[in-house]
């Protein structure tokens, strides 16, 4: 009997160890091209009867990057989600610059706080990307990266 569950413990440690092992697969990198971004809010889908793209409204986002954005639990129609939080302008870059996508931030949701204008939220998330002609990185919409198919 001890000797059964000897085996079955050096069974289950060997299935633990392999399967928690580093994989020796290598990233994907993802490349692409930096677009105009724009987020839709007030957007009507769901039901065929409440669609109508007319009253979607489109707003253009300014093309920056951010060198930093803070998370924070912010509440929408009474229920917590996580956002990131961008304050201020960030630095131009240029249109259909090339990029590489280095990361991807975990909300869902982007509180923009610009000066001089009330916090603004949009239904969206950032990226982190570094510009390949000019080396520039930092946090962007995730909506201003045409990524190459």
């Amino acid at each position: 009997m001890k000797f059964l569950i000897l085996k079955f413990y050096i069974f289950t440690t060997l299935i633990l160890l392999l399967s928690c092992a580093k994989s020796t697969s290598s990233i994907e990198v993802l490349n692409g091209q930096l677009i105009s971004p724009e987020v839709i809010v007030n957007q009507t889908k769901g039901s065929s009867y409440l669609q109508n793209a007319k009253m979607d409204k489109v707003i253009q986002l300014p093309l920056e990057v951010w060198s930093s954005f803070e998370y924070r639990m912010l509440a929408i129609y009474s229920t917590k989600h996580n956002h990131c939080v961008i304050d201020g302008r960030g630095d131009p870059v240029p249109i259909d610059a090339r990029v590489k996508v280095i990361d991807e931030a975990t909300c869902l949701y982007v509180r923009f706080n610009d000066p001089g204008e009330s916090p603004r939220t949009y239904p969206l998330g950032l990226m982190k990307i570094k510009v390949i002609d000019t080396g520039q990185e930092g946090w962007i919409w995730n909506t201003a990266v045409a990524l190459d198919k």
